[in-house]
């Protein structure tokens, strides 16, 4: 993602422009995390795969320090999807301001917040069939979810 795309993102509150991106930088995906984590009013929801949880762990302290402040000071909740395994349990046990489900063999990440169709996408690189498969699936959702906006005169 390009500082013009992601500035547009920020002045939008992430509405416009619709894209659909891989995010590898920390920086930028600790910032749009932080943005949304403050525009958050009902919740966040998101899935990770067992990769997502390892990389969590090591490198996105920071960000999940801001998630434990935010769900305390504003009351949102937050849902964690993930496969839950002996080499991320004692991770997952250090988050208890998430509510964590297990499902097994999950591949992919993405987040939504607040029951909107916002997806934020955090990919290892590599890329395997499924996160392309994924992609087009999420670029399929929202130029159907813009052709419906368009129709019904929004």
């Amino acid at each position: 993602m390009d500082e013009i795309t992601l500035k547009q993102l920020k002045e939008s509150n992430y509405y416009h422009p619709v894209i659909t991106d891989v995010i590898q930088d920390y920086k930028i995906m600790l910032e749009i995390t932080i943005d949304g984590l403050n525009s958050t009013e009902i919740g966040y929801n998101t899935v990770w795969d067992a990769e997502m949880c390892k990389w969590a762990s090591r490198y996105f302290v920071e960000g999940l320090e801001l998630v434990k402040q935010k769900v305390k000071e504003k009351g949102i909740k937050c849902r964690l999807i993930t496969e839950v395994n002996t080499e991320n349990e004692g991770f997952l046990n250090t988050l208890p301001f998430l509510e964590i489900r297990h499902l097994e063999g999950l591949r992919g990440n993405f987040g939504i917040r607040d029951e909107m169709d916002t997806w934020h996408l955090c990919f290892t690189k590599r890329m395997t069939n499924f996160y392309r498969h994924t992609l087009a699936i999420l670029k399929s959702l929202q130029r159907n979810k813009c052709n419906c906006l368009k129709n019904c005169g929004v």
